[in-house]
């Protein structure tokens, strides 16, 4: 399958309807995988049920969720299965169970006990990892949105832009977790602690994450920069980035 390919099984993808809103939850799980493939956490292609995606599928949701919807990652993550790229590894000695699954219930339990991971198509893999077919995907996936929402998420992908008027709440955890974070990034890397410093790192990350997600100001456009600033800044190093903390 080639990028022309992909984005046009992306433009017919089966999505749960409210009236004759489509439901953007299994959108909003390929941003996340995509995200995890641009910061370096998808290396091999295997994609666990795990608190990394989990955390950034609350991102996104956050900046495009309507009234009524529901923030569950499982379903996507189960029913992506009916897309052609999207492959579910069966836990072994559990494919009778998998089999009689016609839905993840809503809840991860499912997931779980069925799941071990998901990997895609080979050819679709090579273009998530891919820089410029990645970039392609995530814009196609982002115009499928209404316009409001195109501009929240094309906000969210900008962290070069300089701040403006920052909600004091945002400010301050955010100061707070970046001042924990960069003392962690100081350490050598042939340090015996740099290591240890990266479960820490991942965690005051998500950790700052959720926190700036939960904030009711999400048409700030700081709201927006935080959540990508936080990736960059807690797994530049982590990816084998530079390192460079650019805040």
């Amino acid at each position: 399958m080639d990028l022309p390919d992909l984005l046009s099984e992306l433009q017919t993808l089966r999505r749960a309807k409210v009236g004759d809103r489509l439901k953007p939850h299994k959108l909003v799980m390929l941003l996340s995988v995509l995200d995890m493939a641009e910061t370096g956490l998808i290396a091999i292609n295997k994609m666990y049920f795990s608190d990394s995606l989990i955390t950034r599928f609350r991102l996104y949701f956050s900046l495009i969720a309507d009234e009524g919807d529901w923030c569950q990652p499982a379903p996507p993550f189960f029913h992506l299965r009916t897309a052609s790229f999207w492959k579910h590894k069966i836990k072994s000695g559990n494919e009778e169970y998998y089999a009689s699954l016609k839905t993840s219930g809503g809840g991860k339990k499912r997931i779980i006990e069925g799941i071990d991971y998901v990997y895609l198509d080979e050819d679709v893999f090579r273009l998530f990892i891919n820089r410029d077919s990645r970039e392609a995907i995530r814009d196609f996936i982002i115009s499928q949105f209404e316009d409001h929402k195109q501009e929240r998420l094309q906000q969210a992908l900008k962290w070069d832009n300089p701040y403006q008027a920052r909600p004091s709440s945002v400010i301050i955890d955010g100061d707070s977790y970046y001042t924990s974070i960069s003392s962690l990034l100081e350490l050598d890397e042939a340090n015996a602690a740099y290591q240890q410093s990266l479960t820490q790192i991942e965690r005051l990350v998500d950790e700052l994450i959720l926190a700036i997600a939960s904030n009711e100001n999400r048409d700030n456009e700081v709201y927006a920069e935080y959540l990508r600033r936080a990736y960059l800044l807690g797994y530049s190093r982590h990816s084998k980035g530079s390192g460079n903390l650019a805040v």
